[in-house]
């Protein structure tokens, strides 16, 4: 079928194609996202990465998982679990020690290590925080 402005039809540009062409444009602004002194701003260029090649996007996420502000470790921890970073291990873990008591944060690294390794594990908000930190030294020892 013809394209009512009598052109062709043009194929669908490939994903993989299509993010290559922008991820410069792309790490550009996460970068400068990156930056601000505002948090959310900071989650911003975190969630921006999303559209960026993940061997060039992993370096600015890891590094994102120091931020000084919940949001953006969540939001990087979230996107390093999705692009399975098996480097994030050691730091997830670390965070998610840090993170014993705070149901939101927990489920998101949780979710994130479980992703990354391949295990299933969900957070239990009825496990004492005694019982997770075992959990969590289990995990340490396994990965």
């Amino acid at each position: 079928p013809s394209h009512p402005s009598g052109a062709a039809p043009r194929a669908p540009l490939n994903r993989g194609i299509l993010c290559r062409l922008i991820a410069p444009f792309v790490l550009f602004a996460a970068r400068l996202s990156l930056r601000s002194t505002h948090p959310h701003t900071r989650r911003k260029g975190v969630r921006r990465l999303a559209h960026a090649p993940a061997d060039r996007a992993a370096p600015l996420l890891l590094a994102s998982l120091t931020d000084d502000h919940p949001l953006v470790r969540a939001a990087a921890a979230e996107l390093l679990g999705e692009l399975r970073i098996t480097e994030a291990k050691k730091p997830l873990l670390e965070l998610l020690e840090e993170s014993v008591g705070n149901p939101y944060l927990s489920a998101t690294y949780w979710d994130a290590l479980s992703s990354i390794i391949g295990r299933q594990e969900a957070f239990d908000p009825d496990e004492t925080e005694e019982a997770e930190r075992e959990r969590i030294e289990r995990w340490r020892k396994e990965s």
